[in-house]
C-alpha cells in the first residue's frame, strides 16, 4: 500500500479486518493525499503469543500477540524525496495485536498498543 503511495489497496483486506482494516485504509488515504511513497520495507523481528481466546470446536478463533517491528529501512517520502518521518522517531515498536481467524485465515484486527522498544 504504502510503494504505491496509497493508491493500491487491494492486498490489505486479506491481511487486515475490523479497526485494523479502517487505520490502514485511513493511512493509504494520507499517502494518496499527501503524495507521500514509501521505499524499503518493515521488518517483523520477531513475534509472541500473549493470549489466546476460548476455543471453538477445539480451535482458537482469536489470539493477542506482540511482534517488534523494525522500520529503520522503510522511509516514507514527499514528492521531492524528503523523509516524512521526524528526526529522532523510533524506528523499533512493539505492536500488540489482536488477530481473528475468518475462513482459516488469521487477519491483523485490532491494535491493543504500540510503545518504542527495542527488537
Amino acid at each position: 500500500m504504502a510503494t504505491s503511495g496509497g493508491r493500491d489497496t487491494s492486498e490489505l483486506r486479506k491481511y487486515a479486518s475490523g479497526a485494523m482494516l479502517g487505520a490502514e485504509l485511513n493511512q493509504a488515504a494520507t499517502f494518496k493525499a499527501q503524495k507521500w511513497h514509501s521505499v524499503g520495507k518493515q521488518k517483523v523481528v520477531w513475534t509472541k503469543v500473549l493470549k489466546i481466546a476460548p476455543q471453538n470446536s477445539g480451535r482458537a478463533d482469536e489470539i493477542t500477540v506482540q511482534a517488534c517491528v523494525d522500520s529503520s529501512q522503510a522511509i516514507a517520502l514527499t514528492t521531492d524525496g524528503k523523509k516524512v518521518r521526524p528526526p529522532g522517531t523510533p524506528t523499533q515498536l512493539l505492536d500488540e495485536m489482536k488477530m481473528v481467524r475468518a475462513r482459516d485465515e488469521w487477519r491483523a484486527n485490532f491494535p491493543q498498543s504500540r510503545r518504542a522498544g527495542r527488537c
